[in-house]
């Protein structure tokens, strides 16, 4: 497997990690224990912001999307 699939992969497993934080974690542990982990927040920021800024699948992916037709 060379590298460009490996990093492939990763950047897929780094916005799958964020959608399913911003929609299933928090709101579970909002609903459960009245508030989120501090953890899980600072972690969701932190890996958002990384992925906004070097992440190049997000940006592919973002301007397929949501770019100009």
């Amino acid at each position: 497997m060379n590298l460009q699939k490996v990093r492939l992969y990763i950047e897929a497993l780094g916005i799958s990690f964020i959608i399913t934080s911003i929609f299933y974690m928090i709101p579970l542990q909002i609903y459960l224990a009245g508030e989120p982990r501090l953890m899980t927040v600072f972690t969701t920021l932190f890996l958002s912001y990384v992925t906004y800024n070097y992440n190049q699948l997000f940006h592919e992916l973002w301007d397929r999307w949501f770019g100009k037709k």
